[in-house]
């Protein structure tokens, strides 16, 4: 991207606590979205990864190439940086590391039970320790931002002490919300366990809030009203995909290492596909992604795919797109890709509500397993009806969901020395 000469420049720094090897994940998809609707605003978009929670327990990170661009730049403080790779020099990240190998070669001596599988705890949620916390802010202010956005509320007291005519917080989901939603279903939580109003208080300091859920915008507008709240759906793409039509009918379900994955899987796997396999034993049953790992012995008709570089294969209405979940969060990204894929949809109702009821009259939701299992038989049954089903949803999803609020409300940010109070009033 080439600055107008005539124009300061805008510079929108985009601070992350997290991996960035993977842009395939839903987290990492909705973080490019924003990334696109930045520089359709017309900012240049920096991104500083905090020095050593951003690098998990693994100590070396190829960032993908996707962050990477000639408009976007990655600062990463406190590490080496040999071509596209960041070394961290930290010795607690090396140390997070070597007991992550430590436990996971255990795991293996002991006949890699799946019950036993060494679990990584999610500190996406933990805002970063204060001296981590100085250091990340310090790489921020070393170049002026005329807008700054921390990723999850847990960097909103990060953002508060950056340098900026503007600061705002990406949420992804709202943890407080999401632990709920787990103690509500006898779940543990996943991620990080904390109160709304603790949660709203890391949010206090922020000009505005670019929400994944419409309905999560809508609980933190009544606590935070003085804030400016903005919903930024999943991006349908309007590339077609080229379809190669299946040697069977396949349901797909697409899914990451998390809590909501886990227990949809558990439904899928355990009520739900026993009964479609027994009526309908042609049917393939796809497991893509990571969550694939989780499945040691796949049961009949199952399927493991753990990557798939091209997501395109699972493209056309021949492809079943399952998203069950009734435990989550923020929004559900697998809905987006199953639209973009040209496939027909099914999902629990409770995924549809953070789209806003633009989904659904063009997806078909339930919310039994009993229900779920009718639904995919008569699918499988009625190759017209998966054609109707899919027809034209991608279009009508696309039209329907868009990011002009966000990039109309992103161009009024103006470089120069315009103060927080007067964006947000803006």
């Amino acid at each position: 991207m080439s600055p107008d000469p005539d124009k300061a420049q805008k510079i929108a720094t985009v601070i992350v606590q997290r991996r960035l090897d993977d842009a395939l994940s839903g987290s990492a998809v909705y973080l490019l979205n924003c990334l696109k609707a930045l520089e359709q605003a017309g900012f240049v978009v920096r991104i500083v990864a905090t020095p050593r929670s951003s690098f998990g327990s693994r100590p070396i990170s190829r960032p993908d190439r996707i962050f990477r661009t000639n408009s976007r730049s990655i600062t990463w403080p406190r590490t080496w940086r040999i071509g596209t790779l960041y070394i961290a020099q930290d010795l607690s990240v090396w140390i997070r590391a070597a007991n992550r190998i430590a436990r996971q070669i255990v795991w293996l001596l002991r006949g890699k039970r799946e019950a036993e599988r060494p679990s990584i705890p999610s500190t996406l949620g933990w805002p970063p320790e204060a001296g981590e916390a100085a250091e990340t802010a310090c790489a921020v202010n070393a170049i002026p931002s005329t807008l700054v956005v921390g990723e999850y509320s847990s960097l909103g007291p990060l953002v508060k002490d950056c340098n900026a005519d503007a600061r705002a917080v990406l949420l992804h989901d709202l943890f407080s919300l999401r632990s709920k939603a787990f103690t509500d279903a006898g779940l543990p939580p996943d991620h990080a366990a904390l109160s709304f109003a603790d949660e709203t208080a890391r949010l206090a300091d922020v000009d505005f809030c670019i929400h994944a859920s419409s309905t999560e915008a809508a609980a933190l507008k009544e606590k935070l009203p003085d804030c400016r709240h903005i919903w930024l759906p999943p991006e349908i793409s309007a590339t077609t995909p080229e379809i190669t039509a299946p040697a069977k009918t396949r349901i797909v379900f697409i899914g990451v290492k998390h809590g909501g994955n886990y227990d949809a899987l558990d439904a899928i796997l355990n009520d739900i596909w026993p009964k479609v396999h027994e009526a309908r034993p042609e049917a393939e049953l796809w497991i893509v992604g990571e969550i694939a790992e989780t499945v040691p012995t796949p049961p009949a008709g199952v399927i493991l795919r753990t990557r798939l570089e091209n997501l395109s294969e699972l493209a056309g209405p021949d492809t079943i797109g399952f998203a069950p979940t009734r435990v989550m969060s923020g929004i559900s990204i697998k809905l987006a890709t199953y639209l973009e894929l040209g496939c027909c949809v099914v999902c629990h109702s409770k995924t549809l509500d953070a789209y806003g009821g633009h989904l659904d009259d063009i997806v078909c939701h339930a919310e039994t397993d009993g229900d779920f299992v009718a639904i995919l038989i008569d699918l499988l049954d009625d190759p017209q009806l998966r054609r109707k089903k899919a027809g034209h949803a991608a279009q009508i999803a696309r039209e329907r969901l868009s990011n002009r609020d966000l990039v109309t409300y992103l161009e009024t940010i103006d470089a120069g020395p315009v103060s927080s109070q007067t964006a947000r009033k803006l």
